[in-house]
C-alpha cells in the first residue's frame, strides 16, 4: 500500500532582506497548505525556502516573478509491511 507524502515549499525573489524573504516564503506555503487542508489533503511538510533555489535570474522583473512561487511535491512512499 502506498502512503503519499506532500511537501509545500514557498520561495521568493531576493529583493528584500533574507529574514523577510523567509517570512514571506513561510506565509506562502502556509496559505497553500491551508487551502489543501480545507480539501482534506494531508501534508507531510510545509517549508519556507526564502530566496534559496531560484529558477531564474533576479536581475530582471520576469526572473524575479518566476522566483516568487510555491511548489507542491508529491512523493509516493510504499509501506512494504502493509501489503
Amino acid at each position: 500500500m502506498s502512503n503519499p507524502k506532500i511537501t509545500v515549499s514557498g520561495y521568493t525573489d531576493n529583493v528584500s532582506a533574507p529574514k523577510r524573504n523567509q517570512q514571506l516564503a513561510k506565509a506562502q506555503a502556509r496559505q497553500v497548505a491551508g487551502f489543501l487542508w480545507t480539501k482534506r489533503i494531508p501534508l507531510a511538510r510545509r517549508k519556507g525556502q526564502g530566496d534559496q533555489n531560484p529558477i531564474a535570474s533576479n536581475r530582471s522583473v520576469a526572473g524575479m516573478s518566476n522566483n516568487r512561487r510555491v511548489e507542491i511535491v508529491l512523493r509516493n512512499v510504499c509501506n512494504d509491511d502493509q501489503e
